[in-house]
């Protein structure tokens, strides 16, 4: 698996910051030609490390990074006691839930 770094792409070159690329040579110890993911301009970069000093990389491929889910998922709850539905609301939104639904009655054949 590789490592994933967050980065960033300008003129056909991939750059890091300080701290990350002081992480990879000094504390995971990568080596020369070992491939690393980076993050950059929407888009998924694997690269490999050319050299050390100055750290240089070459872009082996790049992916388009898909940002939002095209699959709208709507949540229907029933109605919960206390404060708990404040805690769905936030838990549904952190999974991207696009829209929320009560339901006060059973129903077994729910046609929203």
């Amino acid at each position: 698996m590789s490592n994933r770094y967050f980065g960033n792409f300008s003129n056909n070159t991939l750059t890091l910051e300080n701290d990350d690329i002081f992480h990879l040579t000094k504390v995971l110890r990568i080596k020369k030609h070992e491939t690393i993911e980076v993050v950059a301009a929407e888009t998924l970069f694997l690269a490999q490390v050319k050299d050390y000093n100055p750290f240089c990389l070459e872009i082996i491929s790049h992916t388009p990074l898909i940002t939002e889910n095209s699959l709208k998922t709507t949540l229907i709850y029933a109605l919960p006691k206390g404060d708990k539905l404040d805690f769905v609301l936030q838990k549904s939104v952190e999974l991207g839930v696009h829209s929320c639904r009560n339901r006060t009655k059973h129903s077994e054949n729910y046609k929203g």
